[in-house]
């Protein structure tokens, strides 16, 4: 779906498919949906994904990673859960497998070369192919501030597995339930705030209740928010169980 797809589908329902005459305006929509993302990042479960990135072993010889020992990731990177060297002699000599090269997010930064980090390694394959190797684990702290992957432990030569959480693309919002509702109520809350008048006839003579608009905007809203809270409960009693 595209955003203006989406934009059309959260007009449709804002207005009672177009029975209420008016609406908060395009700029003021997309302004609402491009907050939205930014607050589904930070706080929805389901905006991420887990991807496992390669990072070739060229990458240990930058000028960023001699002086710092750090490794710039991408800004879809919200968080690294592992960080082990692909190694074992089933490993040691072997070429990358061609299916590591069907990227998700293209990684040009790298120095230029996009070729020196690869991901894209997408679970089935990792399940299958990784598990053959001994992975050892490498200290290291990543910060989603600045994107920088810091190596704390050994110097590495051989190629290594980041296992990260990955923000899903912005487009892929627009097919989350969630989302929608969650856009559809800020703008009905919006809505509420802009227009001048409390109450008024709808085509056919219905009656509107801008209030009423407003209040069922917030609880939309105050809906999604409480699915957060219960994310972070369940990932709460998940940590004290562990």
């Amino acid at each position: 779906m595209t955003k203006d797809q989406f934009i059309v589908n959260v007009i449709d329902e804002i207005t009672e498919g177009l029975t209420i005459p008016t609406s908060p305006n395009r700029k003021r929509i997309e302004t609402i949906i491009t907050n939205a993302i930014d607050e589904f990042k930070e706080r929805d479960d389901e905006s991420t994904e887990v991807e496992y990135i390669i990072i070739q072993s060229q990458m240990f010889s930058t000028p960023l990673f001699k002086k710092r020992r750090q490794i710039q990731m991408p800004e879809c990177v919200k968080a690294i859960t592992d960080f082990k060297i692909m190694g074992g002699p089933r490993y040691s000599g072997r070429e990358i497998d061609p299916d590591y090269r069907k990227t998700n997010f293209n990684y040009a930064s790298a120095q230029g070369n996009p070729d020196r980090m690869l991901t894209g390694v997408v679970n089935d394959f990792y399940q299958d192919h990784l598990r053959a190797f001994e992975l050892k684990s490498i200290a290291y702290k990543f910060s989603e501030y600045t994107h920088m992957l810091t190596v704390t432990g050994r110097d590495l030569r051989e190629d290594v597995v980041a296992e990260a959480y990955v923000f899903i693309p912005d487009q892929s919002f627009y097919m989350m339930k969630r989302f929608f509702n969650y856009v559809c109520g800020k703008c009905m809350v919006s809505f509420g705030r802009i227009t001048g008048f409390a109450e008024g006839k709808l085509i056919g003579g219905y009656n509107i209740s801008i209030n009423t608009i407003k209040q069922d905007g917030e609880k939309m809203v105050d809906k999604v928010e409480k699915d957060w809270e219960d994310q972070r409960k369940n990932v709460d009693f998940m940590i004290e169980g562990h």
